[in-house]
């Protein structure tokens, strides 16, 4: 984690303009698609006045809250491409550090882009395979629940375990090929090659990569809570509210440089992962 800090205080600069390209077109996206739609008008009411949404029939209730899932899908779909495109150049920043060159932020991005349609492609079967785990792991999990409910103490205690065994092969999974990006990005690999050198890299070290992973995660989630200190009062004062306020700009450039942070610290790891398993010199990370 030293290590991966001190190197994003060194690219910094083009780890930041490229996290603003790439994110504040998919802030303002999403801004944009809650509002259209009415989703905005959804979270507003859940929020303002929850005993209307409690008065509402089951089928009044889904029509309501449709525009939300919507929303919600285009909005994911566009951070998972973005943070995507942002991991590929984030890790080919920090390998070109690693190796004792110059990094320029047009160089990395335009390597990212060189190497974007391969990682979706990845992207499309990590995220198929996971989700696939966990879904039967839920779907499993929810057969008891629905037919017996939690009866007593002992289910209420059972029930958070049982649920964590069955998610817990697409956890596994998740965090398994959570180096395929950097791997894809560096050694210009191929989507199913990236996804078993990703297995190879973490084999050994499943449970270091999860705590840092989660220590990664808790450390964006501290920033995101130190932006919403600012954020708030902006909203809060006359003129601060809509798509284009000054908090709502903070919330999309915080995002983006938040994100750019997350996956730099990731591609460290990765090199770490490959220092322990083979002879790394700087030539290999060129």
């Amino acid at each position: 984690m030293g290590e991966g800090v001190t190197a994003l205080a060194r690219l910094w600069r083009p780890l930041a303009l490229t996290a603003l390209i790439v994110f504040v077109p998919v802030g303002l996206l999403t801004i944009w698609v809650f509002e259209a739609t009415g989703a905005a008008d959804f979270l507003e009411l859940a929020l303002n006045d929850p005993a209307r949404l409690e008065g509402l029939t089951r089928e009044g209730f889904l029509e309501q809250a449709r525009p939300l899932l919507g929303a919600t899908a285009v909005a994911l779909g566009a951070q998972i491409l973005g943070t995507l495109f942002l991991y590929l150049a984030a890790a080919r920043a920090v390998t070109l550090d690693a190796a004792g060159e110059a990094v320029a932020a047009k160089l990395v991005r335009r390597h990212a882009l060189g190497r974007y349609v391969p990682a979706v492609l990845a992207a499309i079967i990590v995220v198929a395979a996971v989700g696939a785990l966990i879904g039967v792991g839920v779907t499993v999990w929810m057969i008891p629940l629905t037919r017996v409910g939690i009866p007593n103490a002992t289910s209420a205690v059972i029930a958070p375990v049982l649920l964590a065994a069955l998610a817990g092969p697409g956890a596994w999974l998740a965090v398994s090929l959570s180096m395929f990006p950097a791997a894809l990005s560096v050694e210009g690999i191929g989507p199913l090659a990236s996804l078993r050198r990703s297995l190879d890299l973490v084999k050994g070290r499943w449970w270091p990569t999860l705590g840092f992973h989660l220590l990664v995660g808790l450390l964006g989630f501290t920033a995101v809570q130190l932006i919403q200190l600012t954020a708030i009062p902006l909203a809060a004062a006359p003129g601060g509210e809509g798509a284009l306020s000054p908090a709502a700009m903070i919330g999309v450039a915080a995002q983006g440089l938040i994100i750019a942070a997350h996956v730099s610290l990731c591609s460290s790891w990765y090199v770490d992962l490959r220092a322990r398993r083979e002879a790394l010199t700087p030539e290999d990370l060129r």
